[in-house]
Parts: C-alpha cells; sequence; structure tokens
C-alpha cells in the first residue's frame, strides 16, 4: 500500500449514496478509512475499522466482490489476527527465575446485566462477537466504495 489515510466522514453511513467506509485507489496505491464517527464527536471502534482495511486489502488482488475476494478478505483477517499483540498469553522464559511476567489483555471492574449473569464469561464472548461480526460485516458490505451493484456472499 503506498498511502493509508483517513477518508473525511461526509454525508451519513448507510444513509447518504455516497457515503463510502473505506476506498482502494488503484490496486492499493492509496487505501481511504473512514475512522471518524458520522457527528465528528468521536472516532470508530477499532475492530470495526480494521474490518474495513481487511475490506480494502482484498481489493488490491480482486475487484469484484466474489467468492476468490471473500476469501482472501477472511484470509488476510486470520493471519492479520493470529499475529495481534492484545491476543498473546504473555512471555515465556527458560530462565529459572520464579517471578516471571504474564502479560495478556484484561476487563477491570467485571459486572454485566441481569440477563448476563447466569451466562459463563465464553458464552457471553461469543455472543457479543456474532452481533459486532453480523452488524459490521453488514455495514461495510453496504458501504463498500467499489461502486458495483451485485454483491456476491458466499
Amino acid at each position: 500500500v503506498g498511502c493509508l489515510s483517513e477518508l473525511y466522514p461526509k454525508g451519513k453511513v448507510g444513509e447518504s449514496a455516497v457515503c463510502v467506509m473505506g476506498l482502494n485507489e488503484n490496486k492499493g496505491q492509496r487505501i481511504l478509512l473512514r475512522i471518524r464517527t458520522d457527528d465528528l464527536k468521536g472516532f470508530r471502534k477499532m475492530l470495526s475499522i480494521r474490518r474495513v482495511l481487511f475490506h480494502e486489502l482484498a481489493h488490491n488482488v480482486h475487484s469484484e466482490h466474489n467468492q476468490e475476494f471473500f476469501q482472501l478478505m477472511r484470509q488476510i483477517e486470520h493471519d492479520c489476527n493470529s499475529m495481534d499483540w492484545t491476543e498473546g498469553n504473555g512471555l515465556s522464559s527458560t530462565a529459572t527465575s520464579t517471578t516471571m511476567y504474564e502479560g495478556g489483555t484484561f476487563r477491570l471492574g467485571g459486572g454485566g446485566g441481569a440477563n448476563s449473569r447466569h451466562l459463563s464469561t465464553r458464552e457471553l464472548a461469543s455472543r457479543a462477537a456474532l452481533m459486532r461480526l453480523t452488524a459490521e460485516e453488514e455495514e461495510i458490505e453496504q458501504n463498500c466504495g467499489c461502486g458495483q451493484e451485485n454483491k456476491f456472499l458466499p
């Protein structure tokens, strides 16, 4: 990618005819990502921005939204997620030291709603991930900057 920059949020995602989440120009010569919210008061979620980036990177190889495009997009996402430092398990050492740092990502405070008290952490995380994935994929597909009407979802 020659240049990765911000796409200024003109219009409203899903409402304005020319509003897109990302744009790939000349097969990666320049990729623009919409990182600010429509009201300019904040930033979009990192997961959403990353998914748009994976989508735009797949356009470096495939212009059409066909099966090969989506397979490449998912492979890019898998490769990037496997290298994500926030998913690490900390440091390892072969030293005989009894104290060792264990890193990772943690949520402070805990808590949750009344409906979530009977579900395991794994079940809650799974539910939340599926909800985000569905909503984000729909938003990305509806607002792809490639300007094509026919879209194929495998």
